[in-house]
């Protein structure tokens, strides 16, 4: 059996009255994660407690063997080495790519899901033109919904590194599930 390739997880922690969002492959360790919300955070690692992982933490550990699924939710304690200072426009920055990354990862999950099925389905009944045009339809809407995305991500003007850091990553993420919706719709053109 060939070895899959490691997973991406989107994990969800609090710190300091904050949500962030951090991804991180299966395979990195514990050491690994912590050195991202540090990036995020200003918290040094071996300042970092993580509380809320399923089973004792140590920097060597492996992601994967905290069995944690994407969406996990956890709490950061620990003091920042210095405070970031959010000014009003990047506070307003946070609270948009939080409220895109929620919507994002409903698309991810539930919509995709569903467009791969209106299009397995499309496929299977090749001279059903009527369902075949509708697969393509809801596709092309969902890959604009990511379009649009993006550009108000693009236009956000950020001047603190973590959130730079958040965007970037969202930014990535919402591109590979565009061009997934774009070959879906590409694989039922009428």
């Amino acid at each position: 059996m060939a070895d899959q390739e490691p997973q991406l997880l989107d994990l969800i922690f609090r710190w300091s009255n904050d949500v962030y969002h951090v991804s991180i492959l299966e395979n990195a360790q514990i050491l690994d994660l912590k050195k991202s919300i540090a990036t995020l955070t200003n918290v040094s690692p071996a300042s970092q407690t993580l509380v809320g992982l399923v089973s004792p933490v140590n920097n060597e550990s492996i992601i994967s063997s905290h069995n944690l699924q994407p969406g996990h939710k956890f709490v950061v304690l620990g003091k920042a080495s210095h405070m970031p200072k959010l000014t009003d426009r990047d506070r307003l920055a946070h609270e948009k790519i939080t409220s895109i990354r929620t919507d994002f990862i409903k698309i991810q999950g539930t919509s995709l899901f569903q467009l791969q099925s209106q299009v397995e389905a499309a496929k299977e009944k090749g001279e059903n033109a009527e369902l075949r045009k509708k697969a393509h339809l809801l596709c092309a809407t969902e890959a604009e919904k990511l379009t649009q995305w993006l550009t108000q991500l693009d236009s956000l003007p950020v001047t603190s590194l973590p959130l730079r850091s958040q965007r970037k990553a969202l930014v990535r993420e919402v591109l590979a599930l565009s061009e997934r919706f774009d070959e879906l719709a590409s694989s039922v053109r009428v």
